[in-house]
């Protein structure tokens, strides 16, 4: 039996690595500020079990600027320093420690990815997820994912390894990110796998979705009858540069002051622990710096997925739905499997591919169209 416990979102500043050459000092800070919050959160709140840390949060994401090779020399490994030192963190707490980063391994040459991470107690790394949806498709930036080298990924890691889950003392463990969200086929797939905590570093900006966002972590946890642990941003600090201003495309119109800073607000926080049922059990009521804390209670969860009534995991019907989704096959696996992706107008290029050939097969309807007016 597993007795209910305590878990905390870390919602910390990020100090983004604007040039390669202070890599090490920024991931540095990061590190030891996340660190330090982590025993803030076990002082006030009480000792948590597991916590969890922000999407990319070692590094920054530099979504503008920076090349692949760029990208290969300040990515994160895994396992590696950064991890280790988190691991000591987590031997010295006791306790599970999650988060996001960007991730190079010399193991894909001229590919780096956005990957997840929980570590145990002992200090080792127990599970690695890399995200499956963000880059490739909405041309933000250009890490690969396991879907755009569907093959060569499967055939390194076998099925499993698109979407892992560890069993532990604590309950079975799964990761997703950000924009994986919004796919709900990600969560499931993890639930079909056991997982009964979702962990999600995300790094949402303040916007217009934030509502639709909100409203789809309480639906992947009722659907799929799992806890979900999202931690967001707390602010993004990202310094000026000698040639460039943080999250501008046009630094000349910034003025170049040593220590300015993104806007707070750039980050809407709202890190929360959603229950099984799909509630929010405890926000971080805005952006900046904040803890949440909440009782994680698997037994309940437990004896919830053994009740008929509503049990969604149970009643789901897969092989209804596969013939549609193989018909449709909307964006392709192995797109970028030759050919890693270079730039982030690839990404955005293919997903505009695809509109095209579903307003070409009827799937969508052209706004300009008669059928449409």
């Amino acid at each position: 039996m597993i007795e209910p416990y305590n878990v905390a979102c870390i919602q910390t500043s990020i100090r983004q690595v604007r040039d390669p050459a202070t890599r090490d000092e920024t991931i540095r800070e990061n590190l030891y500020r996340s660190i330090s919050l982590m025993e803030y959160a076990s002082i006030r709140f009480g000792q948590p079990k597991l916590v969890v840390l922000p999407e990319f949060y070692l590094t920054g994401a530099d979504h503008l600027h920076r090349t692949i090779e760029q990208w290969t020399k300040v990515g994160v490994r895994i396992p590696g320093p950064e991890t280790d030192a988190l691991g000591k963190a987590a031997q010295q707490f006791k306790m599970y420690i999650a988060g996001g980063t960007m991730e190079y391994d010399p193991e894909w040459p001229n590919r780096w990815f956005n990957s997840a991470f929980i570590i145990e107690p002992s200090g080792d790394v127990i599970l690695r997820y890399r995200k499956h949806n963000g880059a490739d498709v909405q041309g933000h930036t250009t890490y690969s994912t396991p879907s755009g080298c569907h093959a060569d990924y499967v055939g390194k890691y076998g099925e499993d390894g698109l979407f892992p889950v560890v069993e532990t003392p604590i309950g079975k463990l799964g990761c997703l990110l950000c924009y994986d969200m919004n796919f709900p086929e990600v969560a499931r797939a993890l639930a079909l796998r056991g997982a009964e905590v979702l962990i999600y570093p995300t790094g949402e900006p303040y916007g217009p979705h934030r509502d639709a966002w909100e409203c789809s972590r309480r639906t992947r946890a009722y659907e799929n009858c799992a806890y979900i642990i999202s931690v967001n941003h707390g602010a993004y600090v990202g310094p000026v540069g000698e040639k460039d201003f943080a999250d501008s495309p046009y630094p000349i119109f910034q003025e170049r002051r040593e220590g300015e800073i993104s806007p707070v607000f750039r980050s809407h926080g709202h890190s929360e622990i959603v229950s099984f049922e799909g509630r929010v059990v405890t926000v971080v009521n805005g952006p900046g710096e904040g803890v949440a804390q909440a009782t994680i209670d698997i037994e309940a969860l437990r004896e919830r997925r053994a009740q008929v009534k509503l049990n969604i995991l149970a009643q789901l019907r897969s092989s209804l739905y596969a013939e549609t989704y193989d018909s449709i096959d909307a964006f392709p696996l192995d797109h970028w499997r030759n050919k890693p992706i270079q730039n982030r107008r690839e990404g955005a290029d293919a997903t505009k591919s695809v509109i095209e050939r579903f307003l070409a097969e009827k799937v969508y309807v052209s706004p300009q169209s008669d059928s449409a007016a």
